[in-house]
This record gives C-alpha cells, structure tokens and sequence, in this order.
C-alpha cells in the first residue's frame, strides 16, 4: 500500500494519509499496509473493513483540515495498492546453502503468511531433504478444504499439531530435539494424537469449539 500516493490526495475516498496514523491520529486502519499476497482480489477483498469508518474519517477531516464523508477509507485499498515484481528462488537449493553456511543441520522454525496461498508454500516445501522442526502458518485465509489438505500434508510428514489459535496453527516434529510443547495445550494434543482419540484436524476444531464456549460463559 502506498499511503502516500498523491495521486489520490483530496480524495473522498481513497486519500492514504487518512490510515497514515502518524497524519491521522484516529486512524487504527495501519494494518491495511502489512497485507501482501500473490493474487490482487484478496487484497482488494480486504477493503470491506474500510466501507465506513466515521470516527476515523472525522479524525481525517480534522487533521487534513476539510470535510469528508464517513466513507472516507472505502476505496483506499484499491487505489493505493502496489504491485511489485519479484525474482523466484529454488527453495530446497536456497535452504540447503543458507543452513550451510551457518552451519546448521535443519530449519527451527517455518513461519508462513501468505494471504490464502499458505497450502501451495507448504506443497512446494522441500520437508523430504529440509529437516524442519515446527511449521507456523496462517488459517483465517484457507478454505476449509485447503485446511484439511493442509492437516494432512503436515500428517503425511510426521508432524503433529501443537497450538491453535483464531488465525494460525503451529505443528511440531517429533523427531526435534526442542521442547515439543510449553503448555498443557500441547501436551494434550500430543496424546490425543498418540491414542488415536482424534484425528489431528478434528481434534483442533474441538479444542476451538471448547475455547469459544468459554469464552460465552465467562462473565463479561
């Protein structure tokens, strides 16, 4: 995102420096500027948080010092987003010679965001010749298919799932010498996964549902 596209200063609707919190103070939109991802419609999805925002807007009007509406931010996305050219990389070649040169023998932690593309990552990763220990990556995005394909293929490896929260799953490797789990949370899965009790993606949507239940019952 380019927050500072003049092209589009004076606008109604897609002037940048209203998300620019260091312009707008009211802003809490800033997160529209860490989203990245291969295809152009998800980013442009995103911008259905910024239809109308008008106690951000009226903190804009005031700050750039004229009127705008409470719709200030609706096209803010799809006029400033930036597309940039990038050179790909042979993966497995790239690793190898990265931890050869630090003189490591595996890769401690795999952390992916990608905005919808985390499965594609994950197949084109080299787990065969790339001893990786955990893997990091972002659900919000992925299809419920894509998820379980997702489950399965880090199955198929020998992971085993190790935390879970709104957006992101983390799968341990228990071959690793680190710490498998810190929590009860991980030793649990470790077990369930162990006794057969659960499927590893089954047994992660019911500690979701548990987490969300409790979350209802606890006094506000």
């Amino acid at each position: 995102m380019d927050l500072l596209n003049r092209s589009n200063f004076g606008s109604s609707h897609a002037d940048g420096r209203c998300v620019n919190a260091s312009i707008n103070p009211a802003s809490s939109s800033g997160w529209v500027t860490e989203i990245a991802s291969l295809h152009k419609a998800h980013l442009l999805n995103q911008a259905y948080a910024l239809t109308k925002t008008p106690s951000q807007c009226k903190g804009c009007a005031e700050a750039l010092g004229h009127a705008l509406p409470p719709t200030c931010m609706r096209d803010v996305v799809a006029m400033n987003v930036l597309t940039t050219e990038v050179r790909c990389l042979c993966l497995e070649r790239s690793l190898e010679s990265r931890l050869t040169q630090r003189r490591h023998t595996a890769v401690s932690l795999l952390v992916i965001d990608t905005e919808g593309y985390d499965l594609k990552v994950l197949q084109s990763y080299p787990f065969g010749t790339v001893p990786t220990w955990r893997v990091q990556f972002e659900t919000k995005h992925l299809s419920r298919e894509d998820r379980v394909a997702t489950h399965q293929l880090l199955s198929q490896h020998g992971y085993l799932p190790l935390a879970q929260n709104h957006d992101d799953e983390t799968w341990h490797h228990p071959k690793s010498n680190e710490t498998f789990a810190t929590g009860t949370e991980g030793a649990s899965l470790q077990q369930a996964h162990a006794s057969g009790t659960a499927s590893p993606w089954r047994q992660l949507e019911q500690r979701q549902r548990e987490h969300v239940e409790s979350r209802r019952r606890a006094p506000i």
